[in-house]
């Protein structure tokens, strides 16, 4: 009893001297959406680019010390991707053909955020490094191609409002904030996922293994608010 009640007083006396903060944040960068295939009867080359993103939403931290604190969001997050890819088929022989189809293809993911993260301040800077979940909320895509057939140029402009991807995904996520004031803040982050988020196997060969292996990362920059502070003394 007596270990207890030491222990309910050091825990007391922790959170009695605590600081919570509540913000929200807005900021912009750069996705990608990688949509890498894992084996094609054609010639196929890739590209992947990065092109303008979003997040914004919600924060609260709580500071364990001086020197560290413990975060939590809830972010609004629109994931972009570009691709372009060249596909060349082959013959009997594996010789090339002079078929070659070329697509451009963009991708779009809305996604509800859920970032927890550790905290080390150092003077005005704040390094963090955690681990966040996201929910897909909707998607949809645009595959624009062009080939030739018998001399004839063929292109084709297809939209989607569903892409064949998981509900979620979840990755690694850092971060590092220079503290302008109490309130204000400017934030980088950078966030990797590690799940292939294609939905399906490869049905057309009876393959079991993915047809790809499709991952999504991200830059920000952007700017935090702390519109509440409660401190414990």
């Amino acid at each position: 009893m007596k270990k207890l009640n030491i222990i309910l007083f050091l825990a007391g006396s922790y959170f009695s001297f605590s600081q919570n903060d509540f913000g929200f944040k807005v900021n912009g960068g750069f996705s990608q959406i990688s949509a890498k295939l894992y084996s094609s009867p054609s010639i196929v080359t890739q590209n992947f680019y990065f092109v303008p993103s979003a997040q914004s939403g919600f924060l609260y931290n709580h500071h364990l010390g001086k020197r560290s604190l413990l975060g939590v969001e809830i972010l609004f997050i629109q994931i972009d991707g570009k691709e372009h890819m060249q596909n060349q088929e082959v013959d009997l022989y594996g010789n090339p053909t002079t078929f070659i189809t070329t697509t451009d293809i963009w991708r779009h993911i809305s996604y509800l955020g859920l970032p927890i993260y550790y905290g080390f301040k150092i003077k005005k800077f704040t390094l963090n490094i955690g681990i966040q979940l996201n929910l897909a909320l909707k998607s949809s895509g645009r595959y624009k191609s062009e080939y030739i057939y018998n001399g004839d140029k063929i292109t084709s402009d297809d939209k989607y409002n569903n892409l064949a991807i998981d509900s979620y995904d979840f990755g690694t996520k850092g971060g590092l904030i220079y503290n302008l004031s109490k309130k204000f803040a400017f934030e980088a982050t950078y966030y990797y996922g590690f799940n292939n988020i294609y939905k399906y196997g490869n049905i057309t060969f009876g393959n079991p293994r993915p047809l790809f292996n499709i991952k999504v990362q991200q830059i920000t920059l952007g700017l935090t608010y702390k519109f509440y502070t409660k401190e414990k003394r």
